[in-house]
């Protein structure tokens, strides 16, 4: 039988509240004398090559997204885009649900076409899910290839990892159904081969430099696990936050970076700690969008 789309609803509600409660549970017994130290071990200059890399990334992002709103002939600049990305942002961070993105579409809604601007963030989306899937894709037969990871949790993740992207699907499809199937139209009018390519190398860019951060972060309080391992890690990270399933990533991201960081002999403790500064580093570089979101929470010129 078919689940409805209140019992979906209900279903990923509670999820999100079974992964809060898990991270209340990982921070309740963590060993901070532990943690704490590693917080310490992050030099100031990490911390700037960490903005500069989620900036250089949002800019690149930010520039895809133009490309694609010019597709349906919206035509905004580049400082409008910025500031309501990172409102969008702020609010996937402070909202129970993922309406970052309707945020977004709000701010630059007064001015042009709501289902033109709502077809370029499903867009967006596509373009982050088939560079992520592909990313995670190579950097799984990586790591089977040249680390000894025991078969029996190779057969294990392939499993989860094709239930979980099925179950997204369905989940997905079911909700949002009616409007893919309106927008259909909307979609193939802002898409061309040149866009799509365009597009796709942007997002590619965007991941390079986004997921670099988990190696100068992993660089900075020493871990000594090779560089293009920590990005696909990244990579894996992402791949599960995409899933509307937690709040902004909130007890999954650390689960999973707890467990990957275990195949490196990377304690539970220091791997929580590692994964609270990267979650601390993304809301630090959102506070300029909770400065404006705050100043004009309406309207955006």
């Amino acid at each position: 039988m078919i689940l409805s789309k209140k019992s979906i609803k209900v279903i990923v509600l509670l999820f999100k509240i079974a992964t809060v409660i898990l991270f209340t549970i990982l921070l309740l017994k963590a060993d901070w004398e532990t943690c704490i130290p590693v917080f310490n071990e992050l030099s100031l200059l990490n911390i700037l090559l960490c903005f500069l890399l989620f900036y250089t990334g949002y800019f690149v992002k930010i520039t895809r997204w133009r490309n694609i709103l010019k597709g349906y002939e919206i035509h905004e600049n580049y400082f409008t885009l910025f500031k309501v990305f990172l409102i969008g942002g702020y609010l996937g961070l402070i909202s129970p649900g993922k309406i970052g993105d309707f945020g977004r579409l709000y701010y630059l809604n007064n001015k042009n076409d709501s289902n033109a601007i709502l077809s370029s963030l499903i867009i967006d989306r596509i373009n982050d899910l088939i560079v992520l899937v592909l990313l995670g894709g190579i950097g799984f037969y990586y790591l089977l290839t040249f680390h000894k990871i025991p078969l029996q949790i190779n057969l294990a993740t392939i499993i989860i990892f094709i239930v979980i992207i099925t179950v997204f699907t369905i989940v997905i499809y079911l909700l949002f159904k009616n409007k893919i199937l309106h927008f259909l139209s909307i979609f193939k009018s802002g898409i061309s081969f040149y866009n799509t390519i365009f597009q796709l190398t942007a997002t590619i860019l965007a991941m390079i430099f986004l997921y670099s951060t988990f190696i100068v972060v992993a660089n900075g309080i020493g871990f000594e696990i090779p560089l293009l391992d920590m990005f696909f890690i990244g990579v894996f990270s992402g791949i599960i936050n995409l899933l509307p399933i937690s709040i902004h990533g909130i007890g999954v991201r650390e689960i999973s970076l707890i467990y990957l960081l275990s195949l490196y002999q990377i304690v539970s403790d220091i791997a929580l700690a590692y994964s609270l500064i990267i979650f601390g580093l993304q809301i630090m570089t959102l506070l300029p969008g909770v400065y404006w979101f705050y100043k004009d929470p309406i309207k955006v010129n």
